[in-house]
């Protein structure tokens, strides 16, 4: 008896563990779809919308006539939007969009707080009464003339700058022992490795949620050439990300900016999860941190 009991337990156990673990897995796995659509002529024309499965998410932003909307549907329902759509039970609860049921309130209840309110009343009578009292006394603390020499009246100023100025003066050697700490840690080979270790984790996330598919032209130009090759200079950076993909035109003679750009991909939450774990167990990541932490609260 007692030994089929503890079987069943263990049989429970397993399943709720095996359920927890499917939960994850899917939460996980499954990709969060994404796609885009933004047009720049004379007026911008900007289309969003994002959709993650197991929640039946679905986010949709627009930009048109100077004019934005959102809908985010989550669960069945619309939990957040600026439009004319109804709210959920749980977009109410989000947005606090309850409101009492002014029918149920009791009318003893109601009398009640009409008495309180009296009591209330006469109290702040009688506050302001003692806030009047203690006004009257502070100005006459404050019209007492002061009948010290002026020679101790100096000196007590002299005195409270000379403590202002001692205190500036350490908060200033306080500062430049951090700064000099920084410079150290900021100098170090465990923080050019860790350095090395954080690129590579954000290479790694954007290569995970980069645009599966992307197209598009850009056009433009400023009134400055420089600023044009300038802009163009920091569109560089970024080339690997749409070489071959998006058509960029700099514009030296005149300033003019339009173009569209569209494009969908998808990603997983698996990736952050992945990469969070692996900065927590980065040492040199989390020594250079912890380093830095101490410094700035000392």
């Amino acid at each position: 008896m007692i030994l089929t009991i503890f079987k069943t337990i263990g049989i429970i156990i397993l399943v709720i563990l095996f359920l927890i673990i499917l939960i994850l897995a899917v939460a996980l796995l499954t990709p969060i779809k994404y796609m885009f659509n933004v047009k720049y002529y004379d007026d911008p024309d900007v289309l969003a919308v994002v959709k993650y499965a197991p929640v039946g998410l679905n986010a949709k932003v627009t930009f048109k006539e100077d004019t934005l909307k959102y809908t985010v549907k989550a669960l069945g329902g619309v939990i957040m939007t600026n439009t004319d759509e109804k709210l959920s039970w749980l977009g109410k609860k989000i947005s606090g969009a309850y409101e009492p049921d002014v029918n149920a309130v009791d009318l003893d209840s109601a009398n009640a707080d009409d008495k309180q309110g009296d009591i209330i009343s006469n109290d702040d009578n009688v506050t302001t009464e003692v806030d009047k009292k203690k006004n009257n006394k502070t100005k006459r603390l404050k019209t007492t003339k002061d009948k010290r020499p002026f020679s101790e009246k100096i000196a007590e100023k002299a005195e409270h700058i000379k403590k202002k100025l001692s205190e500036i003066l350490y908060k200033l050697k306080k500062l430049n022992k951090k700064r000099e700490g920084l410079v150290k840690v900021l100098q170090s080979e465990r923080f050019e490795v860790a350095k090395k270790d954080m690129i590579r984790y954000i290479k790694s996330i954007l290569n995970a949620i980069k645009p599966k598919k992307l197209n598009g032209n850009i056009h433009f130009g400023f009134d400055d050439p420089a600023t044009t090759g300038q802009v163009l200079g920091g569109l560089a950076t970024f080339l690997p990300l749409y070489d071959g993909k998006i058509d960029i035109r700099p514009d030296f003679e005149k300033q003019i900016i339009e173009g569209d750009v569209n494009g969908y991909g998808k990603f997983r939450l698996i990736t952050f999860v992945t990469t969070g774990i692996k900065i927590l167990f980065n040492r040199n990541l989390m020594r250079v941190i912890k380093r830095i932490q101490t410094i700035l609260e000392a």
